[in-house]
């Protein structure tokens, strides 16, 4: 989208996944940090609130970002902060993360995670599954400064898949709700929107039940549950009671495709079917960009019960 004078007016505006920075200061933070790894033989691909490397690395962006905030030599002394904290992160990324915790203490940190599956590599991330369409199960490890998805080294190393698996779901299911809203519009369509700080918001949807619960639906339902996870901190469902699904169906699409395109910890723009624990896409971009929704003939055939859920 071509930049207006009007975008300027942002540049001052809190920065939603590093807020007590604003906007146009987080760019540069972000810029400097693409550099540095740069500088250090390092290429990452930059995101809102972390970087990727080509090995599955997840390196955080709060703890530089706020370090810049607080420096008091101001925005000259950004680029020394940012490459003494790459170059920081590089040392630590030579040693054994691993290195003094316990199983407990990994089983504690691991959360089971959601992944497009384009990030990782198939020969180092073999156990991960396929989730949904497109995205991957993976188990990540919190570390104070970083989350880093878990090659199948690591998981063999403390206790294999199965039980990894069990205790990220575990520490998922302890990951609150902290922002729900409805949304509706006056064609009848709705969903609700889960949000927060936490980056397995999204990831949530690998224990979908359990969301359903504390969203006060109780059970799915014959007809399943339309989801959408654009980003990692946003999930959006709308359980199937009604003809309401196709307008719902076409509210959720535009949501996904606009907040994935924003690029703010982009996940995946499409929209999902959960039935009988199955998932299918019912919306893609198209190849002009916009969203195409493509719901399938059992969704059309669905009757107008009068309920809402």
């Amino acid at each position: 989208m071509a930049r207006t004078d009007d975008d300027s007016l942002f540049e001052d505006l809190a920065d939603p996944d590093l807020p007590f920075t604003t906007v146009g200061k987080a760019r540069r933070i972000r810029s400097l940090i693409r550099t540095a790894f740069a500088e250090n033989g390092r290429e990452v691909t930059v995101f809102s609130d972390h970087v990727r490397d080509d090995r599955g690395g997840v390196f955080g962006l709060w703890n530089v970002a706020a370090a810049c905030a607080s420096d008091t030599g101001g925005e000259k002394a950004w680029p020394r902060v940012v490459e003494e904290h790459v170059r920081g992160l590089l040392a630590a990324v030579g040693r054994d993360i691993f290195a003094g915790l316990s199983a407990d203490e990994v089983h504690a940190r691991t959360y089971a995670r959601l992944c497009p599956a384009s990030d990782v590599s198939p020969d180092a991330f073999g156990y991960a599954a396929e989730a949904m369409p497109g995205l991957l199960e993976v188990l990540a490890l919190d570390l104070p400064d970083t989350v880093t998805i878990m090659r199948d080294i690591d998981v063999e190393r403390f206790g294999g898949p199965a039980a990894l698996r069990e205790a990220g779901l575990a520490n998922l299911r302890a990951v609150p709700m902290e922002q729900t809203e409805q949304v509706t519009t006056e064609d009848g369509a709705r969903f609700d929107l889960v949000s927060g700080q936490s980056v397995y918001t999204a990831s949530l949807t690998l224990i979908l039940p359990d969301v359903l619960s504390r969203l006060d639906h109780g059970a799915p339902g014959p007809h399943g549950v339309l989801a959408c996870v654009p980003a990692h901190r946003q999930l959006a469902v709308h359980v199937i009671r009604d003809a309401s699904v196709l307008p719902s169906l076409t509210l959720m699409a535009r949501f996904a495709i606009n907040l994935y395109n924003s690029g703010v910890s982009p996940l995946s723009p499409s929209v999902f079917w959960w039935r009988d624990g199955t998932w299918k896409v019912v919306s893609r971009p198209g190849l002009d960009g916009e969203t195409t929704v493509i719901p399938t003939e059992d969704l059309r055939r669905l009757p107008d019960q009068g309920g809402g859920s």
